[in-house]
């Protein structure tokens, strides 16, 4: 195993002026000969440029070894001159785990971790088989996937698992491949396709047994200007599914498709299975969803969606289309329902005790209770000793009671003199002392008038004269 482990950065690029390319490899040569080694990378970010690859392959009856790799960032782009077997080829960049042809053994695994991958200007990831053994899987989980665009010569962008090659995508085809195409998973976020970019399964040779699945779950997946998800063969049956899709958008002329026996007229049709939110096209923009076959029978295509500017059609028109035919043999089957919605997988379970509200008070109450009951006069207290503050219930609007009296006001034209005698009169005349008395309690008391009385004087007896 080659393991690499760079805290930054890991560049792979070649000087695009010669045909020599500059590679992080591993191969197996011969027969007899032990598996490949693998790769594994772990950084920060990836970069593969023009000229550059990550690859490894077989040539004889050992298998290819597996490339894992782990990065937040992955960024393939560009092609490069080189040649193959001295055939000037235009090389992609990227990641690749093949088999030549003639070779006998199996294909390995790419596996690749990242919260962003980008391909773009002919850049690929490929898991591929050119001879008899089978290809091996590509399974890719990131955050954000771009694949976009192709190269200065038409060659694109793409995501796939071939047996054979894919025309105009594979650096070179070989139809005499006899191995299984292998599978392409994707799980994502966001999945961009654009630009005649490809994610594809297919396989070359009829006499093969057939290509894997492709199937992707993103929660938005947008094809746009001449985008594909292929699952072309010249065999059995290739399907794909798209398990968990909560937007699919098709744009400018982009498709999906299954068809089968599109150069050599054989082999069925693969199905397509679709299930989420919503599949929305442009009507007039010739997006198509496509399973047809020539003379074999035709794939089937479910979706549970609700679909929007695209219907079904027997045969294909200019406008947006979903087909499912056969030239010469049996027809597929087309169906659309609406997700099923369960509106009590929202529903809260409420608790089947009511809640006492006893246990909600504070327990201080209780006890300032327990020392009034015992005779204890010293805890607070609240009266209401009226009106003045409280309504008379608790809808009322609070008010006041409070009277109010008005300010006192003098008589016009009369003087102090006269308001201050007024008042004399009113009280009464103030009289002076003409006497006392001594009341019952033996207490002397002064009054206005004596009481009536007699005094009785003892006169002296007269004088007698002799």
């Amino acid at each position: 195993t080659v393991r690499i482990v760079a805290s930054d950065s890991v560049t792979v690029g070649g000087d695009t002026s010669v045909t020599n390319l500059a590679r992080l490899a591993t191969q197996t040569i011969g027969q007899n000969a032990g598996a490949a080694g693998n790769l594994e990378i772990q950084t920060d970010r990836l970069q593969v440029l023009p000229g550059g690859q990550i690859i490894s392959t077989t040539s004889g009856s050992g298998h290819t070894g597996d490339i894992r790799i782990q990065a937040n960032e992955v960024n393939l782009t560009g092609t490069a001159p080189s040649d193959f077997n001295g055939t000037p080829v235009e090389a992609s960049s990227g990641i690749f785990a093949g088999t030549l042809p003639a070779s006998q053994g199996n294909g390995g695994e790419i596996n690749i971790r990242s919260q962003r991958l980008s391909l773009s200007d002919g850049a690929l990831v490929q898991a591929s088989t050119y001879g008899s053994g089978d290809a091996g899987n590509v399974e890719i989980n990131a955050s954000d996937i771009d694949v976009s665009g192709t190269s200065e010569s038409g060659q694109r962008s793409g995501i796939l698992a071939t047996s054979g090659g894919l025309p105009n995508a594979s650096f070179f085809e070989d139809r005499s491949a006899t191995g299984r195409g292998g599978n392409v998973h994707i799980t994502t976020n966001l999945l961009t396709v654009r630009d005649n970019a490809v994610i594809a399964v297919n396989n070359r040779n009829p006499s093969s047994p057939g290509a894997g699945t492709l199937q992707i779950q993103a929660q938005l997946a947008s094809l746009d200007n001449h985008a594909q998800l292929n699952a072309e063969t010249e065999s059995a049956g290739a399907n794909i599914n798209l398990p968990q899709i909560g937007l699919l958008l098709l744009r400018r002329q982009s498709s999906i498709t299954t068809n089968a026996g599109t150069t050599s007229n054989r082999g069925m049709g693969g199905d397509i299975n679709i299930n989420g939110g919503f599949v929305i096209a442009a009507p007039a923009e010739n997006n198509d969803i496509t399973a047809n076959a020539r003379d074999e029978d035709a794939g089937n295509v479910a979706l549970t969606a609700n679909v929007i500017g695209i219907t079904p059609q027997l045969r294909q028109t200019s406008q947006s289309d979903i087909t499912a035919t056969s030239d010469r043999g049996i027809s597929g089957t087309i169906s659309i329902s609406q997700p099923q919605t369960n509106p009590a997988q929202n529903l809260v379970v409420l608790p089947n005790l009511v809640v006492d509200a006893t246990g909600l008070i504070a327990r201080r109450c209780a006890a300032i209770s327990t020392r009034a009951a015992s005779g204890d006069r010293t805890i607070n207290s609240f009266v209401v000793t009226g009106r003045g503050g409280l309504p008379m219930s608790p809808g009322e609007a609070h008010g006041s009671d409070a009277a109010f009296a008005p300010w006192a006001t003098l008589t016009p034209g009369a003087s102090s003199d006269q308001r201050s005698s007024r008042a004399i009169d009113q009280q009464g005349a103030i009289v002076e002392a003409q006497g006392w008395i001594t009341n019952s309690e033996g207490k002397i008391e002064l009054v206005a008038q004596t009481p009536n009385f007699k005094l009785n004087v003892s006169e002296p007896p007269a004088s007698c004269s002799p």
